[in-house]
């Protein structure tokens, strides 16, 4: 399955909602926390470096739905997902198996 870049850009930049510090373009919403339970959980013995990326596969479940419709705006769709089980690996190492897993599929990946 294709990789999807979530960054907000332009007009979505206007949307008001809160993001993860000031500079961020991403929604908050999408950051996940790990304490040292799921850390160990994980595998992950030594915190990666600040701004490396990791690569995540999650099984989630849909928890919640919600559409809102207000007068003179337009509807606004929610869905609320609880990460069941996933796994964590450097970037590399996972793109080199995604790419086993997904033949054809390494485009999507961002190459940063």
């Amino acid at each position: 399955m294709p990789l999807t870049d979530m960054k907000r850009t332009g007009a979505e930049n206007d949307v008001s909602e809160f993001r993860c510090g000031n500079e961020s373009k991403y929604p908050w919403g999408l950051r996940i926390h790990l304490n040292e339970i799921d850390l160990e959980k994980l595998g992950i013995k030594e915190l990666p470096d600040i701004e490396s990326e990791m690569q995540m596969v999650a099984l989630v479940e849909v928890v919640e739905v919600a559409s809102t419709e207000m007068s003179g705006e337009k509807e606004h769709r929610r869905v609320e997902l609880q990460i069941k089980e996933m796994a964590v690996q450097p970037h590399e190492q996972e793109r080199q198996q995604f790419q086993v897993m997904y033949p054809g599929s390494g485009e999507t990946l961002s190459d940063a």
